[in-house]
């Protein structure tokens, strides 16, 4: 299912269809995120995820890649999202000036944001401090989830990953912990590069897809920038689906 991206340099124009929005990085859709995007999507509204990519403020980890979070998020079920690259320049904007200026070109009638959500320079305004500022948006805000009464954070997610606690990582993620594979693969061997994280060094059970969506399970061993696979079957790979470490 492919999703439709505005780029918030490019935008132009007003859509006048009024729109129900939702705004987050979603680095990796947990199960903190899932009573907030289950509840937009129950709005008859036209539905947009705002979410942002991070550029010129140094390396960021990330749980997926941008493309990988794309598919989740149309895999979700949402068609279109806005997209921010999150810049040194766009970070000291203010809230009140960054959602004015997002009223110029989508008529956003309401706003849904997790409890703990923060924006803003330096993020000093919380969610409910939006209720009071922003007069023009119907603000829905929707509690964290937590597990066992901790919060449930990205940030949380990447250390396990780290750790090689893989089964750990994704009993918190709506979608199991995998890579997509781009291009071809030679000798069975997997470079990783920019600001994925990978796991521990070690061998992993694994599941992975061919071309065809054909799955199968098998062991990968990871690097410390590299993943191997046992390609056997000599098949073209296309994902794999980490499950836990051996």
């Amino acid at each position: 299912m492919r999703i439709k991206v505005h780029n918030w340099d490019n935008l132009s124009g007003f859509e006048e269809e009024p729109i129900a929005a939702v705004i987050g990085h979603f680095d990796g859709i947990h199960i903190g995120h899932k009573k907030l995007l289950d509840t937009i999507l129950k709005s008859s509204l036209r539905k947009i995820v705002i979410t942002f990519r991070f550029k010129d403020i140094g390396k960021v980890d990330s749980i997926f890649t941008f493309e990988e979070r794309l598919e989740m998020l149309a895999n979700y079920g949402f068609k279109e999202v806005i997209v921010i690259d999150f810049s040194d320049k766009f970070s000291k904007l203010s809230s009140e000036v960054f959602f004015s200026q997002l009223r110029t070109f989508f008529n956003i009638t309401d706003l849904y944001v997790g409890s703990d959500f923060a924006c803003g320079y330096k993020r000093k305004d919380s969610a409910y401090d939006l209720v009071d500022m922003l007069s023009f948006y119907n603000v829905h805000i929707v509690e964290v989830i937590k597990d066992k009464d901790v919060k449930i954070s990205s940030s949380c997610i990447r250390d396990y990953i780290k750790e090689g606690n893989i089964e750990e990582a994704s009993s918190l993620l709506v979608y199991p912990y995998f890579f997509k594979i781009y291009g071809d693969v030679h000798d069975n061997e997997i470079e990783v590069s920019g600001n994925k994280i990978i796991p521990k060094s070690g061998k992993y059970l694994t599941v992975i897809e061919d071309d065809l969506g054909n799955s199968f399970e098998e062991y990968t061993l990871v690097g410390e920038n590299y993943l191997k696979i046992n390609n056997k079957y000599n098949f073209v790979l296309k994902k794999i689906e980490f499950l836990a470490k051996l």
